[in-house]
């Protein structure tokens, strides 16, 4: 018979998180980076910082050039509940790792937009991956069910404290770095933010499945293609934000 022996050695405490908890804290490190991300697309920051040949090209030239610029709010609004869908259908990781490199995208081609087509392109796509990025991390949100209550208070203090702070850092942005700055609202949180989806999407690999398969049978597919139908009102009632 084997003796135990007299002073057990004490276990040592884990000081590695487990993986539910490591995905949850970078579901809250990337609502802090997206959210705020996606919000400074909105002002049209072009409007404090006018460009020199559009400013003395004449009213015409300039209003185009204004109504170009303001075109990333009707496109967020239009491409959320088409984001929210896709997070229905797929899971939110990779859609809001597509969301981002869309803005992404369109970070790389304000570098060398110069004309009023082109600036109209850069602000459209803006609005779109900001759009799909919000839908998709407040899916993912919600699918963080040991953390909801928690991530979802975060969330909503992150949409308030976005909103009131980003006229002013915008104005800030293009003051510093020039009307071009408005084309690129800080590249280094879209790189922060791809990089924290990355990692999101890699530590839910696998923990998802279940409850993306229970919510996708609870949401059969005639409610989800209705949610479509909510894109041409959204799209109504979007107007210019004002400078």
């Amino acid at each position: 018979m084997r003796a135990t022996p007299a002073n057990p050695r004490p276990a040592l405490p884990r000081l590695v998180p487990s993986r539910a908890a490591a995905t949850g804290l970078c579901a809250a490190a990337l609502v802090a980076a997206v959210v705020p991300l996606a919000v400074l697309q909105i002002p049209n920051a072009i409007a404090w910082s006018l460009p020199s040949q559009f400013a003395a090209a004449g009213p015409n030239a300039l209003a185009s050039l204004l109504r170009a610029a303001s075109l990333a709010l009707p496109a967020m609004e239009v491409a959320a509940p088409f984001g929210a869908l896709a997070t229905r259908r797929f899971r939110a990781g990779p859609v809001l790792l597509a969301g981002l490199l869309v803005i992404g995208v369109a970070d790389a081609l304000g570098e060398g937009a110069r004309t009023v087509p082109l600036i109209g392109v850069d602000r459209l796509l803006h609005g779109l991956g900001a759009g799909i990025s919000m839908a998709a991390v407040a899916a993912i949100v919600a699918e963080r069910r040991q953390t909801a209550r928690s991530l979802a208070g975060w969330w909503a203090c992150a949409v308030v404290c976005a909103l009131a702070a980003a006229p002013a850092l915008m104005r800030h942005r293009v003051t510093v770095g020039g009307w071009r700055a408005a084309l690129q609202p800080y590249p280094w949180l879209a790189g922060a933010a791809l990089a924290l989806a990355a990692l999101y999407a890699v530590l839910a690999e696998g923990t998802e499945g279940t409850a993306r398969t229970a919510m996708r049978s609870a949401f059969p597919a005639a409610e989800r293609a209705l949610l479509a139908l909510l894109a041409a009102p959204v799209a109504g009632m979007a107007r210019s934000p004002s400078p």
